[in-house]
């Protein structure tokens, strides 16, 4: 089931951002049962990532599209700021885009339940260059199988004419 948080009228519970992990923990725990309450608890999409991610990856303008149960896609621009020399997407920014849309769908796939996590493998192809004129490109990140201590999914990031460009295969480890 796909929900969209602004058309069903609920006000943000807060006008700030969680400033650290534990208190996103806390607020998810206390009042979010789905990814769905995690974005009704923060006002804003921005709000869960200045309060949950590093500046490197805040500074990626990520935004979530959708979601589904074990499913997420974000838009991010190509802005000049993450632009090789050569006038392409650079591949550090690709892969930190594709392991936050991943930490996401594993978020999702737990009903929206944060359970701290790390990171144990990623597997990129680059399978063609991102130009500079693209604009905007899309990352769909799914979680393929999930056990009580290792998440294992897919991203998958295409451009605007729905041309791949990049797939990532990662695995977590749920600590």
């Amino acid at each position: 089931m796909i929900t969209n948080c602004e058309s069903d009228g609920l006000a943000p519970a807060t006008d700030k951002p969680a400033q650290n992990a534990n208190n996103l923990r806390e607020l998810l725990n206390r009042h979010c049962n789905s990814l769905i309450g995690l974005f009704r608890t923060f006002a804003s999409q921005e709000a869960l990532a200045r309060g949950a991610t590093a500046p490197m990856v805040r500074d990626l303008q990520l935004r979530v599209a959708r979601t589904t149960p074990g499913e997420v896609t974000l838009s991010m621009p190509t802005a000049p700021h993450v632009m090789h020399a050569s006038g392409v997407l650079c591949s550090q920014a690709i892969m930190a885009a594709m392991d936050f849309a991943m930490a996401l769908a594993v978020i999702a796939h737990a009903d929206g339940i944060y359970r701290p996590m790390a990171t144990a493998q990623m597997q990129t192809n680059f399978l063609r260059g991102v130009p500079a004129n693209t604009g905007v490109v899309t990352l769909v990140a799914r979680v393929l199988r999930a056990g009580k201590t290792l998440v294992y999914g897919e991203v998958l990031l295409t451009t605007p004419d729905g041309k791949l460009a990049a797939h990532a295969t990662l695995t977590y480890a749920l600590l």
